[in-house]
């Protein structure tokens, strides 16, 4: 062989891998990790989930458990999946704000990589693409990724576990059908049982899509085609949909059954559990109890508040700052409409009438004689049906849930975008493709969707003080509808015989361009304001109330005015907060070292400052809520009395918390040093 003729042939082919809609969907991808790695260095964090990856981080045993502070004695109040995740990429670059913003970063370009890939697998390029795009420009994607939370991770498993699932269908492959139950369940470890709520989807994808199985028949020839099997595809389907539960399950429970089964004193103590079970945290208060309109989430409070307590509460409830400070988990209630409009509009509702449109086109019944054809020909059932299906149901699935739900937040809803986006793009690529060949009731229903989903988006910018925006948008959309009717009726766009004109070739590229931006527009829209304002995932686009970081005047003050004692989130980390945080950490846990002894921090969402900071000589209590029984108060009494303990911080007394009576144990034995009303601090040497 001639060497000279090797390089060459080698560029060649690496050339060739790069398609045009391979270099375009990298480009997609790119631009939703460049959306969320915006100012990577100083976003937000969850403060509590920060703290367990620092003690993740520092020590194998703490990052196997999930553990909370670092001395290892409390779980977070989640499976530590997503963290452990950030965990990593802290250990090997340090613990900064980038370092766990990263993991999510790189997630997010990925899940726009495999949408792409199950899109395209059974709808086309081109829808793979408009799904691609639409995902990666959608605002709850954009703000949900810029930050540690673990949606990135889960959407990322989910949509691994579709493709898994689409790939069976199209290929008859038992094997995707065991990825699928893989996905599944690290999706689970990342968000516990609501990873389990896409498993009718994925059911109803292989019942309708999987085709009888195929067996070679022995008298035949090794070279012939083989027979169809006489069982029919359903029984197949119904066989590896019980595969794909039980083997779902199995695996989720792997780790929560290790934990199980460690021996208490060998473990930390599990938050979020009254009675230190893994099980009663995944499955009661993070499962069912988030249905409860309170916010015990199934712990019982260790003593009955005091009635001055139970008035001040709910004053401080009833407090229209609540409402003014536009905190979402406070202001959405639970409602059929919640995902179409109201606060949570913004964040996911740009596509539903794309998404409804492309869910009728793809489901519509089919003629009879077409259904008498297809079975008389034997081919396989329709993917592109099984897909819709997929598709609707997991939409459907999620929306019942998070309709009934009373704790929302704005990232929670980041799961209905993948269907929604798969929706739309694979029944706009199919109307286009029906449009191009001359379908008249194509091209109008075509035009029409443009139209209607433009002053969809307008009317959500108009209705969040985006009027200007809003009116753009709609003009754009109508233009783009009314165009895609004139070029394509008129023929410009056509397909036909003969060779590819240049007015076919122009009137083609103007009409996608107009249609991308009538479908991108009201979505960009709002990731500007984020992105100007510094959002991020705990806050909601378009919001009259600003963002966290940059609040409008009516919101900082009614944000001012709610007191209640509990951790959260810190809207921003600069670069002098992050060195003051670490170099305050290192103070107290210099001071604590010297004396051999702990803080004592009441509730560990209090507790979280302190172990980012470094603090390991601390000892947290109650959980991240307050009420979780451990440590005991016979426990605290003994360290007190042993001189374990230097100082504590508790709730006022005027808290629904101060009738603990760990608390009341702390205000009878140390001495009180300060109290602003919400936060008391006592000295206990």
């Amino acid at each position: 062989m001639d060497r000279t003729r090797i390089v060459p042939a080698l560029l060649r082919r690496l050339l060739g891998l790069f398609t045009w809609a391979r270099l375009l969907v990298l480009v997609l991808a790119g631009v939703a990790a460049g959306l969320g790695a915006w100012s990577l260095t100083t976003e937000g964090l969850e403060t509590y989930y920060a703290a367990g990856v620092r003690s993740m981080a520092a020590d194998w045993h703490n990052f196997f458990y999930g553990a909370f502070d670092l001395r290892g004695t409390m779980t977070l109040d989640k499976l530590p999946g997503a963290l452990w995740v950030q965990a990593l990429s802290v250990r090997a670059f340090g613990y900064s704000v980038w370092a766990m913003v990263l993991p999510q970063v790189v997630e997010t370009g990925l899940t726009v990589l495999v949408l792409y890939r199950a899109v395209r697998r059974i709808a086309g390029t081109a829808a793979g693409l408009i799904a691609a795009a639409l995902f990666a420009v959608t605002p709850v994607v954009v703000s949900s990724t810029r930050g540690n939370l673990p949606e990135p991770l889960y959407l990322l498993c989910l949509v691994l576990a579709a493709d898994a699932v689409l790939r069976a269908v199209t290929r008859n492959r038992r094997r995707s059908v065991l990825m699928a139950a893989f996905w599944i369940a690290v999706a689970f470890q990342a968000k516990m049982a609501e990873a389990w709520l896409v498993l009718p989807a994925l059911a109803v994808a292989l019942l309708v899509g999987l085709r009888p199985g195929e067996r070679s028949d022995p008298g035949s020839d090794p070279g012939s085609e083989p027979a169809s099997d006489p069982r029919p595809g359903r029984r197949r389907g119904l066989l590896w949909t019980g595969v794909l539960g039980l083997l779902a399950t199995g695996l989720s429970l792997v780790w929560v059954v290790a934990v199980t089964l460690t021996p208490a004193a060998s473990r930390p103590v599990v938050d979020g559990s009254t009675h230190n079970s893994e099980f009663e945290q995944v499955f009661l208060y993070n499962g069912v109890s988030r249905f409860d309109d309170n916010d015990l989430f199934g712990l019982a409070p260790l003593a009955t508040p005091t009635a001055h307590a139970r008035e001040a509460a709910q004053q401080r409830a009833d407090d229209p700052g609540y409402q003014e400070a536009g905190l979402t988990s406070y202001g959405s209630s639970p409602s059929w409409h919640r995902l179409f409009v109201g606060l949570l509009a913004p964040d996911c509702a740009w596509l539903w009438p794309l998404t409804v449109a492309g869910a009728a086109l793809l489901l519509r019944r089919r003629p009879a004689s077409w259904r008498r054809l297809r079975k008389q020909s034997g081919r396989r059932p329709d993917p592109v049906r099984a897909a819709a299906w997929l598709w609707v149901v997991w939409l459907g699935t999620y929306g019942a849930v998070f309709s009934a739900s009373h704790l929302m937040h704005d990232y929670y809803v980041s799961v209905l975008i993948p269907p929604l986006a798969a929706l739309a793009g694979t029944g706009l690529a199919r109307l286009w493709s029906a449009a191009r060949i001359g379908g008249r009731r194509a091209t109008w229903l075509l035009g029409s969707a443009l139209v209607v989903e433009a002053g969809w988006c307008a009317a959500l910018l108009a209705g969040h003080g985006e009027a200007a925006a809003g009116a753009a948008v709609g003009v754009v959309g109508a233009a783009a509808g009314a165009g895609a009717v004139v070029l394509f009726r008129s023929g410009a766009v056509r397909s036909g015989q003969g060779g590819r004109s240049r007015l076919r070739v122009t009137g083609g590229v103007v009409t996608a361009t107009a249609m991308g931006l009538a479908l991108v527009a009201g979505p960009v829209v709002a990731d500007v304001w984020l992105l100007e304002r510094s959002g991020g995932a705990f806050d909601t686009p378009l919001a009259a109330t600003g963002t966290l970081v940059r609040p409008t005047p009516a919101a900082a003050a009614a944000r001012g005015r709610i007191r209640g004692y509990g951790g959260g989130v810190q809207a921003s980390f600069t670069a002098a907060r992050w060195q003051l945080l670490l170099a305050r950490g290192r103070v107290y846990h210099d001071a604590e070292s010297r004396r051999h002894t702990r803080i004592l921090v009441f509730a560990s969402s209090v507790a979280a400052g302190y172990v980012m900071g470094g603090v390991a000589e601390l000892e947290p209590v109650g959980g991240f809520t307050g009420d979780v029984p451990f440590p005991t108060v016979d426990t605290i009494g003994s360290e007190m009395h042993a001189g374990q303990i230097s100082f504590a911080v508790v709730p006022d007394k005027n808290m629904l918390l101060g009738a603990d009576p760990r608390v009341q144990l702390v205000e009878a034995v140390c001495r009180p040093l300060t109290d602003d009303g919400a936060v008391a601090v006592y000295d206990c040497r």
